[in-house]
């Protein structure tokens, strides 16, 4: 940095961050100046909100050494230094040792024991006690607490309403309290008020006094700049006019302007052509240390709202100034430093922000920015119903009722029935081998309707859509009809088969009718209470996946191509385009996984059903409902593979597309493509949800045949 000394005085033109001491020669008075120091002198609460680099610390230390010169009791807090990965307590804490450390001189107390001994207290309770007990009854003289970087508490993670409704209850309390009199506050920062407390009822905004914030007027600029530039240009006046022509009176690039034109020390300097090479060109390299990066920053950093702020900016730069309408985002353009408020209009704040930030920038971030507010809200997972314990405890009991139901049902059928043909028929262990067959399908079956699909189930049984209505009369429909094959399978068709094969007719009904009319809870539970409500629930489910995605595929693919259309509008948002597209694919990946693992699930049940079936659960069976029950398996087993392969061709339209435009991008296709490609995609949905309960079964069964065989 520069020095030129000239009258006895050193000229150091401060750019650099942070405040100017309270005696520095360049810095500029202002309206604010008189304005904060008389209002704060009169006991008004005050707020200086504004963009970041106009001179806010450099108020606050100037005007404290003016009221402290008038015997004013002065603290500053900065927020800035409390942190703000920090517990509420530790917060106000902090705020309150800074207060302690502020006015040490005038307060005989022992801080931590004070603190310690008040540790039944919230941190805003002690804060108000501290001002109540201690410093008003310490400090006769009038006080007023600067509180900086009032914006950040924006970042803590709990809620700082109640500070602000501190601030306030000290002003309310004036009525009451006498002594509230001589406390006054003022907050500083960047931020609305509306961001830092929501509720306008506590908010200290609508009760203190706004002070604005200009940039640097020529008569009071020379008396401070000007004498830099002596020796150093012609003529010192007409220099830093230009060069308020062109910073409009910014503190920040005023400054900067200036030292460029001491440290190029150059007589005859065109302050236009040092603009332009030293600022606006290259000028997100040169922009060192930051002060139009942080506007874009700011303009930028919200996707969803930068829009809206760019198209505001737009109407402005466009018509060269706009009736202020004081609204939430015209308050942010202003807080970004990019716009200033003039006489009830709005209009862009200097000529270096114009050349900058001019129409062909504003077209580029508009062009790129229409694919970051595209919500992709398809691609939203959505989470499963919360399922309670009481929810699984009665789901586990209506399966144990079942189950008990059924325990009894076969074992009445075997044993109290008397039928010696059934034993000799069935086998001896056939009570027990359907009982572990309907153990494995009622718990199964009940666990993805209850848990997998309780969404989808309560949908069918509550939701007025049509497709649900459908649903409900095909279940009837459907237990309608399996009843029916049921009745003439149990007590027409089987005993028939039974006596045509025994050929003893000496107790018909005992020892063929008795047992199929005993069997016949066990069939009804596990046909119409769970064979059923899983088909009804597994094809609503499935056709719900279908019209899902084929939706995602038809939008993804529609976005893609919109994309390939127009790929000369990223060509400075490649990176953050690129990053959007690999995000929302793995997004999309993940969704199509999610959707898939189910039916792999339903797979490896049926193959257990199968194997068991094939091995022991055949014994037990006649010849029709061996039919019956091959017919069930094998179509479920084929709308499953059916399901997974048609999605993985939806899966693998996609991947392509999104390769093809990544390759428009420049962007590394090989890599996305090997980690993504449908082998890879099938692992992890075999990994995915990794069924551990139902593939121990299938392989204890696999064990047991290969033993058996």
């Amino acid at each position: 940095m520069k020095e030129e000394k000239n009258h006895n005085y050193t000229y150091t033109y401060k750019y650099q961050g942070g405040s100017l001491s309270a005696n520095d020669p360049t810095y500029v008075k202002r309206e604010a100046d008189e304005q904060l120091y008389s209002s704060l002198k009169a006991g008004e609460f005050c707020y200086v909100l504004n963009s970041r680099q106009m001179g806010k610390s450099s108020l606050r230390v100037r005007t404290m050494q003016r009221l402290q010169a008038d015997n004013i009791a002065c603290a500053a807090i900065d927020l800035t230094a409390t942190g703000s990965q920090v517990t509420s307590e530790q917060w106000y804490k902090g705020i309150s040792y800074r207060l302690f450390r502020n006015f040490g001189r005038s307060v005989q107390v022992d801080w931590k024991q004070w603190w310690k001994e008040r540790d039944f207290l919230s941190g805003v309770q002690r804060l108000s006690e501290i001002i109540d007990e201690v410093l008003l009854e310490s400090i006769s003289d009038n006080i007023v607490i600067f509180i900086d970087e009032i914006d950040s508490v924006i970042s803590l993670d709990f809620p700082t309403d109640d500070f602000f409704a501190f601030i306030r209850s000290c002003y309310n309390q004036r009525a009451d309290n006498p002594k509230y009199n001589r406390l006054t506050f003022c907050l500083l920062g960047v931020a609305t008020p509306s961001t830092l407390i929501e509720d306008k009822r506590r908010t200290p905004f609508n009760i203190g006094q706004a002070i604005e914030l200009k940039g640097f007027k020529l008569e009071s600029a020379k008396l401070s700049l000007i004498q830099g530039l002596v020796d150093k240009v012609e003529n010192p006046e007409k220099v830093l006019t230009e060069v308020l022509s062109w910073s409009g009176g910014q503190p920040f690039l005023t400054q900067k302007l200036c030292q460029l034109i001491v440290d190029k020390g150059n007589q005859n300097s065109d302050i236009s052509k040092l603009v332009k090479a030293d600022i606006i060109e290259n000028w997100e390299a040169r922009d060192e240390p930051e002060h139009l990066k942080t506007i874009r920053d700011r303009l930028l950093h919200d996707k969803q709202r930068s829009v809206i702020l760019l198209e505001l900016y737009q109407r402005i730069y466009s018509e060269g100034e706009i009736e202020t309408t004081n609204s939430y985002e015209e308050v942010e353009l202003r807080l970004s430093g990019l716009v200033v408020k003039q006489q009830s209009k709005l209009k862009v704040a200097n000529r270096i922000y114009q050349e900058i930030f001019n129409q062909n920038w504003i077209d580029k971030q508009l062009n790129a920015f229409w694919f970051f507010q595209q919500e992709w809200p398809e691609l939203d997972v959505e989470s499963r119903l919360p399922i309670s314990t009481t929810y699984l405890a009665k789901l586990l009991g209506c399966c144990v009722i079942l189950l008990i139901i059924c325990g009894i049902s076969l074992a009445s059928a075997y044993y109290l029935s008397g039928s010696e043909i059934w034993i000799k028929k069935f086998g001896e262990y056939g009570s027990l081998l359907k009982f572990v067959r309907s153990t494995f399908v009622i718990t199964t079956y009940y666990y993805m309707i209850g848990v997998v699909w309780k969404k989808e189930y309560l949908e069918i049984l509550k939701s007025k859509s049509k497709s649900a209505k459908r649903c409900r009369y095909v279940w009837i429909l459907s237990s309608t009809f399996v009843l029916i094959i049921i009745l003439n399978q149990i007590f027409i068709v089987a005993p028939e088969q039974l006596q045509a094969e025994y050929l003893n007719n000496q107790n018909i009904f005992r020892d063929y009718y008795l047992p199929y009319i005993l069997f016949f809870p066990y069939s009804f539970i596990l046909h119409i209470f769970v064979a059923v409500p899983f088909g009804i629930v597994s094809i609503y489910k499935a056709f719900q996946d279908y019209n899902q995605s084929l939706q995602i595929t038809t939008t993804l693919n529609y976005r893609l191509k919109i994309i390939e259309k127009n790929i000369n509008l990223f060509e400075h948002n490649k990176d953050s385009i690129i990053a959007i597209i690999n995000q929302n694919f793995t997004k999309y990946s993940w969704l199509f996984i999610k959707n898939i693992v189910t039916y792999k699930s339903i797979l490896i049940i049926i193959e257990i059903l199968r194997l068991f079936e094939v091995k022991y659960g055949f014994k037990t069976m006649l010849a029709s409902g061996q039919k019956w029950t091959i017919f069930t398996y094998f179509l479920t087993f084929i709308c499953c593979f059916f399901i997974i392969i048609w999605n993985l061709s939806h899966y693998q339209q996609v991947l392509t597309n999104t390769s093809y435009c990544l390759s428009k991008l420049q962007a590394d296709t090989s890599k996305f493509e090997s980690e993504n490609n449908v082998f890879q995609v099938v692992k992890k949905i075999i990994s995915c949800q990794f069924d551990v309960y139902l593939i121990v079964i299938l392989v204890i069964l696999n064990i047991l045949n290969l033993f058996a065989g």
